[in-house]
């Protein structure tokens, strides 16, 4: 269970916390970044990561959810090339430092990074896509870029998983993907196709038929049809082939996840299930984003809309609606009864007590929260 210091009453009396070091509460032993004085200022690891001073309640300024709205669809960019393991991990690292952050416009990138060209626009577009790096201009030109506060978090210096071992980033990395509406074939597979077997050209028609509204003009058939294929690669394994380098035969880290798999020449199918290797800290931090995109201010979330929204953690994570209710049951243990499922009267639907910090349930599950409440209890 998640310690009581991480929420707080809806109803209760907000206080900012009047400590000299940014945001670090003096007022309990084992305070960070957690508000757990019932106040709403944190530590500023970056650009609209965390709760801040003097926000909203219910409103979370969060990861991979701030320029959906914003920026046009996309069906390109990756240059055909899925991601790949430690691209994440080298895009954060290599732009830390403030003069390294034209790194992807820097005639030496291909030997800092370690990959050919193309490779470099590609590691720049999948780093900008999953939002563990951003745009460090104002006009949103991407020839600069720096790590946002979850790009630390993962993949930095001190990141949790850079080699991305733990499957709970991988699924962090999927739900950026498929939850950003920006990226055109992500967003429409998981949340606008609702078959759960599909044909490769029935993806790329229906697609192409769409991209008008989507992207304000209609993007071309071969466009969409490479978009496609990189989108197969990225959850459908390939055979091995003895040409390909080490790192490649590694393939893509979201095959690791089984959403996606083969169903016979050309066709595919959705692996709708429990999907067990999906912690239930990571479960909750999605539903808090939906519920921030979706019904910012309620107190309460339709269960219909949690399983079958566009956005939602049951369409995007391909959940059974039976191992959607058991996530929802256990919601209350993992975040003190901050959020609990509630069935009653013929309604469905999950409630919320208390004012959470989406992002600690993420340091709670790599051990980031335990680790520093221990150093703070020490010093």
């Amino acid at each position: 269970m998640i310690p009581a210091i991480v929420a707080r009453s809806v109803s209760g009396r907000r206080q900012r916390c009047k400590s000299s070091r940014a945001g670090r509460c003096q007022r309990s032993l084992r305070a960070s970044f957690y508000g757990c004085c019932g106040c709403v200022e944190v530590v500023p690891v970056g650009a609209g990561a965390l709760p801040r001073a003097n926000t909203p309640t219910h409103g979370y300024t969060a990861w991979m959810h701030r320029s959906d709205s914003i920026q046009a669809v996309v069906f390109s960019g990756h240059e055909s090339f899925p991601l790949r393991f430690t691209w994440l991990a080298k895009a954060v690292r290599h732009c830390e430092s403030e003069a390294q952050r034209d790194l992807f416009s820097r005639p030496d990138a291909m030997v800092r990074l370690g990959v050919g060209k193309n490779m470099v626009r590609a590691m720049r577009s999948w780093a900008l896509a999953t939002q563990v790096v951003e745009p460090d201009e104002a006009n949103g030109k991407v020839a600069r870029v720096r790590p946002t506060a979850m790009g630390r978090l993962l993949f930095g210096d001190d990141g949790a998983d850079p080699f991305m071992e733990d499957p709970a980033t991988v699924w962090l990395v999927h739900w950026a993907l498929a939850s950003n509406r920006r990226l055109g074939t992500w967003y429409w597979a998981f949340n606008e196709l609702r078959e759960i077997e599909f044909e490769r050209g029935q993806l790329v028609g229906q697609l192409h038929r769409a991209s008008r509204e989507m992207a304000g003009r209609q993007i071309a058939r071969e466009t969409i049809e490479r978009d496609v294929d990189c989108f197969l690669r990225t959850y459908v394994s390939s055979d091995p082939d003895k040409r390909l380098s080490r790192e490649e035969l590694l393939g893509c880290p979201l095959t690791e996840l089984g959403l996606i798999r083969r169903a016979g020449s050309g066709s595919f199918t959705f692996s709708r299930g429990p999907h067990d290797s999906l912690p239930q800290e990571v479960f909750a931090y999605c539903l808090l984003l939906f519920w921030s995109r979706k019904a910012a201010q309620a107190d309460s979330l339709a269960f219909e809309d949690v399983a079958h929204s566009s956005g939602s953690p049951g369409q995007v994570f391909k959940l059974t609606e039976n191992a959607l209710v058991d996530r929802l049951y256990e919601l209350e243990g993992i975040t003190g009864g901050g959020l609990r499922y509630d069935d009653t009267s013929g309604l469905r639907q999950v409630l919320r007590g208390m004012d959470l910090d989406p992002v600690y349930l993420l340091r709670h599950h790599y051990g980031i929260a335990k680790r520093e409440a221990t150093n703070a209890l020490r010093h």
